[in-house]
């Protein structure tokens, strides 16, 4: 595993343990690298903001579920798996879901 995927996972599981015990609203990049031990630098080199990173662990997590869509013979064990992952990182997915202000999923909704 590369130096750069080793941070960008500890960023994540940093962001993920803080979650257990307050609102992402009060979760700051400040907050996040102190929980890692490492520069405010270092993050800003990996991700432009929280939301960011938020994005790169909802993409992470759901690439090697998704890419086995593409195999009808695969497709209810792909989904399974989807599931799996949401319900494993339940308490990360529903604080991002519930979420409400900038960068919510709220904003991204089309009328």
């Amino acid at each position: 595993m590369s130096n750069n995927l080793i941070t960008k996972d500890a960023l994540a599981s940093a962001l993920k343990s803080l979650l257990q015990t307050q609102p992402l609203s009060k979760i700051s990049v400040k907050s996040i690298t102190t929980y890692c031990n490492i520069s405010r630098n270092t993050f800003y080199y990996h991700f432009k903001d929280k939301y960011e990173l938020i994005n790169w662990i909802f993409y992470s997590d759901m690439l090697t579920n998704v890419n086995s869509f593409a195999d009808p013979a695969k497709l209810v064990d792909s989904f399974s798996n989807v599931c799996k992952c949401l319900y494993e990182n339940r308490r990360f997915y529903l604080a991002c879901f519930q979420y409400v202000g900038q960068n919510s999923l709220y904003d991204s909704v089309e009328e």
